[in-house]
């Protein structure tokens, strides 16, 4: 149980819903501030190919801890085939961050920069 627990910690587990909630927010705030159009169909497509992307790595992540919480609390696991289970952690990490990179870049391409400013404004 610790070690599941300390994994968890370690890992983070699918902390990705709380950026779901914020997609949708951005959803929310780009229907009321781009206007109706091609531009925003293809930048609310564009906040949904995010979403999918973040449902995908929280699967993933959530199915590599119970992965390495299994090989922790076995005796006869090797190094090996723990590292195994990190090095896919990390690479869905990796993969994941570049398409979200890459995604916003491509949103970027379907706003303004007064539409941006007023989407991704914290105030």
């Amino acid at each position: 149980m610790l070690i599941g627990l300390l994994t968890i910690l370690l890992l983070g587990g699918s902390a990705g819903s709380g950026f779901l909630d914020f997609i949708g927010d951005v959803q929310d705030d780009v229907k009321a501030v781009v206007p109706k159009g091609d531009q925003q169909k293809a930048a609310l497509d564009v906040l949904k190919e995010i979403q999918k992307g973040t449902k995908s790595r929280n699967k993933a992540v959530d199915q590599r801890v119970k992965d390495l919480g299994k090989l922790l609390e076995d005796y006869t696991a090797s190094d090996d085939e723990i590292d195994t289970v990190w090095d896919q952690y990390f690479t869905t990490l990796e993969t994941y961050n570049n398409a979200v990179v890459e995604l916003r870049f491509k949103l970027k391409e379907h706003m303004t920069e007064q539409e941006w400013a007023s989407v991704f404004n914290d105030d």
